[in-house]
This record gives structure tokens, C-alpha cells and sequence, in this order.
């Protein structure tokens, strides 16, 4: 499903700017074959695992296959069109890191650069310790700083609301979910997750390798926020 989504937004974006068009055989791509797309998703939709999807397939700058499928709203009976507007959830990661990693290959940072470089405000994370038995947890400074390299590979230790360890914090500092509305930006959502602001402790990796016997990933939108952030620090840049 992510990857329609995926296809979906780059669909909508050739349409934007009017792609030229050809006959897949033109570029080497079979017509017969490309239809093997159209009744995959049709059996999708039928399975009702989606209610609609838009498609795009293009070789050497030219679109070869682009079509709508299903319902854009299905208990309005409403069919897909090729201009809809998805939201893509979780791809917004992959779209963050190439972003970032264009800038990386301009040497505008190190991947071992701390966050705190950029966002001042996460120098010196402190690690979430829970102990057993039902005592108090507390927190201890954490080993090291949270890296881009870490957020780039999710194993910053930052976490979302239901999460059964930190979620409660997250909540008390609306610290944005990542799924459900959010009344403020990115750049909000960021500001509330400092440790000196909202002094929500940070699960760090380092914990956890010393708790446990390999580290921890964990996907988290919060690892994609901090570089969406972090792109509007560097002069003449911004995610937009």
C-alpha cells in the first residue's frame, strides 16, 4: 500500500509538469506486460485492501502507463482520478533522507555531526531508565549525542506517543503522532520534543546496547521531523 501511495505522489507530480507521453515499446517496456500492473491493483481493490489507486510508469522522461483505478471516495461512489491527492504517511522518510543525503554529498554536514549542532536545544540527551519492580523510573545523561547518522538510520531512541515507555510524556508535551490531525508545523512538533523544553527523556541506543545484547531500530516519524527541521536551518534551504 505504501508503495501506491509512493506511486501515487510521483503520478501526481509528472501530471504537474506535463510529461511527455509514449508508447511503452518506444523505451523498451512491453504494453502486455505493463498490464500486469492494472490487474494486480484491481485484485487489490477488489480484496478491498484499498479503495482506489493512481499509477505511473515512465522510462527516459517519457510516461508509458498512468492510470486511475477504483474509488477516490468508495461510500460516495466517487472513482479515482489521475490528479488526486494522497497522503503518503511513512514515505515521507525516504523523501527526507534523499533530501538530506543530497545535501551531504554537497558537504553541507557530516553524518556524525550531533543534532545539537543544528537544534541546539538537544545537546546533551539524557537515556529513559525504567527500573523492574515497579520503582520510580529516573534518567542518566546518555552516552553520546544523537547523531544525523542516527536519525538517518532510526536509532535515535526518539519515539511516538504510544509508545508504553515514553508515550505518556509525548502526550502531556502534544508532541505530534504522526497519524492523527496536528494543529502546528513541523518545527512545533520539534520544539516540544527538546529535552530542555519538555524534558521528555530520550530511549538512546546506547542504553539499550548496554541493556541488551544488540541495538535498537525503531521507525519513528520523529527521526524524519528533526532533518525536515534541520533543512530549514541551513541558509537557502527549506523541505518545501
Amino acid at each position: 500500500m505504501l508503495l501506491l501511495l509512493a506511486v501515487s505522489l510521483v503520478a501526481a507530480a509528472a501530471a504537474a509538469q506535463e510529461l511527455t507521453t509514449a508508447k511503452p515499446e518506444s523505451v523498451g517496456l512491453s504494453s502486455e506486460r505493463l498490464e500486469r500492473i492494472t490487474t494486480k491493483i484491481q485484485q487489490t481493490i477488489d480484496d478491498q485492501r484499498i479503495a482506489g489507486a493512481v499509477t505511473l510508469v515512465a522510462r527516459h522522461g517519457k510516461v508509458v502507463y498512468f492510470k486511475s483505478q477504483g474509488s477516490l471516495d468508495r461510500e460516495a461512489n466517487k472513482p479515482m482520478r489521475t490528479d488526486a491527492i494522497f497522503r503518503i504517511c511513512s514515505m515521507t522518510k525516504p523523501i527526507t533522507s534523499l533530501a538530506v543525503m543530497m545535501l551531504y554529498e554537497e558537504g553541507k554536514f557530516q553524518l556524525e555531526d550531533p543534532v545539537s549542532k543544528y537544534l541546539p536545544e538537544f545537546k546533551n540527551p539524557k537515556v529513559f531508565v525504567k527500573p523492574a519492580g515497579g520503582r520510580d523510573p529516573y534518567t542518566i545523561p546518555a552516552a553520546r549525542e544523537i547523531t544525523i547518522k542516527d536519525l538517518l538510520t532510526h536509532t535515535s531512541g526518539l519515539t511516538y506517543d504510544w509508545n508504553e515507555t515514553l508515550g505518556e510524556q509525548y502526550k502531556a508535551a502534544h508532541v505530534a503522532s504522526g497519524l492523527l490531525p496536528y494543529d502546528g508545523t513541523i518545527a512545533d512538533s520539534v520544539q516540544k520534543i527538546r529535552p530542555g523544553t519538555a524534558e521528555v527523556a530520550l530511549r538512546h541506543r546506547e542504553l539499550s546496547l548496554a541493556q541488551r545484547p544488540r541495538s535498537q531500530t525503531a521507525a519513528s516519524d520523529q527521526d524524519a521531523r528533526l532533518p525536515d527541521q534541520r533543512l530549514r536551518l541551513l541558509p537557502g534551504h527549506a523541505l518545501d
